[in-house]
């Protein structure tokens, strides 16, 4: 049992890490930018902006499966040309992360921008100023925290990718749920999946303390 749970813990491992750095690393810069469009009142640029927060806000309310099967044709062409399951799913596990956290990102420092927009402008600082001298540094600890909380959701997301083969240790306690009954190994799948969800959260909460003025 132990080495088939090792197994699926790698695979789910590789799926939440891979998709987590690519969420912080692409949602974060997409928030913050999408939140400068919010301020600037031009229409071109209102136009974009509406693109970019009407895809944020349906990645809010399309629930993660959709948004698999929207993906499988190129997965199914990425597994064609011999990457493994895993690593096909790491996209749609990304592409909602992105959205989600780009989301959180935008609503967090768009919020301050409302409130810091009169103070910065009395201060003779330019829009661009005001929210990258002073938005920014106050939103950090809501930046970490919603990271963490995007990245705790990808362990739940690729539990649902298990369901349609992704691997990892969602597949594994669907496969010994229903084909082969073994109670254990799915008690001991779904106690590694919780965990896992609280120790990235933890970790996001330590980090939001460290970054906090004391």
């Amino acid at each position: 049992m132990l080495p088939t749970l090792i197994n699926a813990l790698r695979e789910t491992l590789f799926m939440v890490l891979s998709a987590s750095l690519m969420t912080i690393l692409i949602g974060i810069p997409l928030g913050i930018f999408i939140a400068n469009l919010a301020a600037v009142d031009n229409k071109p640029v209102r136009g974009l902006y509406y693109i970019f927060f009407s895809l944020m806000h349906l990645a809010k309310f399309i629930p993660y499966l959709l948004i698999m099967l929207l993906f499988i044709p190129l997965m199914n062409w990425l597994i064609n040309k011999h990457y493994s399951y895993s690593v096909a799913s790491v996209i749609p596990l990304a592409t909602a992360g992105i959205l989600l956290l780009a989301h959180r990102i935008y609503t967090a420092t768009f919020s301050l921008y409302n409130q810091w927009q009169a103070t910065g402008k009395a201060m003779g600082a330019s829009k661009f100023q005001t929210f990258w001298l002073i938005i920014l540094p106050e939103s950090l600890p809501e930046i970490i925290t919603a990271s963490s909380k995007t990245c705790a959701l990808m362990v739940g997301f690729s539990t649902i990718g298990g369901a349609l083969g992704a691997g990892g240790l969602g597949q594994l306690a669907i496969e010994k749920s229903i084909n082969q009954t073994d109670p254990l190994v799915v008690l001991s799948s779904i106690a590694i999946l919780v965990v896992l969800q609280q120790l990235i959260e933890y970790t996001g909460n330590i980090v939001v303390r460290q970054t906090q003025p004391r």
